[in-house]
């Protein structure tokens, strides 16, 4: 359900980082469901913007969204 990791080269000014805060205002789930999903591959992982913090981009959690409600729509899933 992850797209590919976007890569340095792929990144635009439209691109804007996410903390984990404003992920879980989109994203109503706790901080271990959010990281078990990721250690499970279910949830985009996260980018190191420094020493100890990382973000995600928002691209990829509005994919994520996308993809979940597809896939939630869809029959017998």
């Amino acid at each position: 359900m992850n797209a590919p990791p976007v890569q340095p080269a792929d990144i635009s000014s439209a691109d804007r980082f996410l903390t984990l805060p404003q992920v879980k205002e989109r994203v109503p789930k706790g901080t271990t469901t959010i990281y078990r999903w990721i250690r499970e591959g279910r949830f985009p992982r996260p980018h190191a913007i420094g020493p100890g913090s990382v973000a995600w981009l928002e691209r990829e959690i509005d994919a994520w969204m996308a993809g979940h409600l597809q896939n939630a729509a869809t029959p017998n899933h």
